[in-house]
């Protein structure tokens, strides 16, 4: 029944195959974009986010896939100015040795040509799915160093108080955190931006994948700091209570592994705040769904 529908918008097997071809063709002429993309994303913690971007993008493009219903091949300009504009910054950040912009030019190219395939309508539909790509861009180091600091500190901070509810010694000294006898480096138990990176993400896939008002979104989204502060704070939490039985390479692999089961029990926690603002008919959703009268 789909392809029927789609067969009748007008759209033929040649736009899906001129889609992943051109696709394609942009990402390996951008190669070298891409592989520094992934580089990075692999030896600098602060841009390990970027795998779970695709993730993401796959996700809203599925709950979103029944709107491809309703789109029509149309006004290919859109697309075609986005791939320009990422022609431009591919070639002037290598030239200008810019890696943001260089890595910039290298999203942009494909995501532009396949708008540009698929038509102005379907980049409107799919807008979010085509946005959050943009997290694929590592952030510039000094940039990076300057918003993870505080978000250590802060983290820190919660954590000796979580402690010092607990009835134990806590303290902060600068870039050390004293748990009764531990003492650890900030840097070492507290990945500060990443966590709030990935936050980000989980948080932006989540509203943009359920029909909620923009304000809404937007009060998630901008509070999603503050939630990966908290969440950093409790896996940062366990590992102390962990340290003195084990060793600190242990305790690292420990704060990892519950810093993601913190992104999971967050997810749960958005769930769960929504469901229960509907059940309260807290008018949250930009429609009204028949089961939630």
């Amino acid at each position: 029944m789909i392809s029927r529908r789609l067969t009748k918008n007008g759209w033929t097997v040649w736009h899906l195959m001129s889609a992943i071809t051109i696709v394609i063709a942009a990402m390996a002429v951008t190669w070298r974009g891409w592989a520094q993309i992934i580089e990075l994303g692999v030896t600098r913690p602060v841009a390990g986010h970027v795998f779970l971007v695709p993730v993401v993008a796959v996700w809203l493009a599925w709950v979103r896939r029944k709107r491809m219903l309703l789109c029509r091949p149309s006004g290919s300009f859109p697309g075609i100015v986005i791939a320009a504009v990422g022609a431009a910054a591919y070639v002037y950040g290598d030239k200008r040795v810019y890696p943001w912009l260089f890595h910039l030019g290298a999203v942009l190219l494909p995501a532009g040509c396949l708008a540009a395939i698929m038509g102005r309508q379907v980049l409107k539909s799919y807008l979010p799915a085509f946005v959050v790509l943009l997290g694929l861009i590592p952030p510039p180091i000094a940039w990076a160093e300057q918003l993870a600091q505080p978000l250590q500190v802060a983290t820190g901070s919660l954590t000796c108080w979580m402690y010092s509810l607990l009835g134990s010694t806590a303290s902060l000294n600068g870039q050390h955190i004293r748990i009764g006898d531990a003492s650890m480096r900030l840097n070492d138990v507290c990945s500060g931006l990443p966590m709030a990176m990935s936050l980000f993400l989980v948080s932006y896939g989540f509203v943009f994948g359920v029909p909620l008002r923009m304000s809404v979104r937007l009060v998630v989204l901008l509070l999603s700091p503050i939630s990966a502060i908290v969440c950093s704070a409790l896996a940062l939490l366990g590992t102390f209570w962990l340290y003195g039985g084990m060793s600190q390479e242990m305790a690292g692999v420990w704060l990892q592994v519950g810093e993601w089961i913190m992104l999971l029990v967050a997810f749960l926690l958005l769930v769960g705040a929504i469901r229960g603002l509907t059940w309260a008919s807290v008018p949250i959703r930009r429609y009204t769904l028949s089961y939630d009268q």
